[in-house]
């Protein structure tokens, strides 16, 4: 049996597990949490804003816009 007959929706199952964990927690296992660039924005891959790592990049890109506004206005 291929996985996709064993599982033919498994956007509705992970749907009933993540409703499942706010009834209780210890039902199922916590869900893995997504890695690399984007992580966090609603799926895989996405941007986990509270990662140090984008704050730092955050910060930089703020500091990189307030001296461009320094020295004037784009021609």
């Amino acid at each position: 049996m291929s996985e996709a007959e064993r599982h033919p929706f498994p956007y509705l199952e992970e749907v009933i597990d993540d409703r499942l964990r706010l009834l209780d927690p210890t039902a199922v296992p916590p869900k893995p949490k997504p890695s690399g660039l984007g992580a966090g924005m609603g799926g895989p891959g996405g941007l986990d804003m509270s990662d140090p790592r984008v704050q730092d990049l955050i910060r930089q890109f703020q500091q990189q816009q307030q001296q461009q506004n320094k020295g004037g206005a784009p021609k």
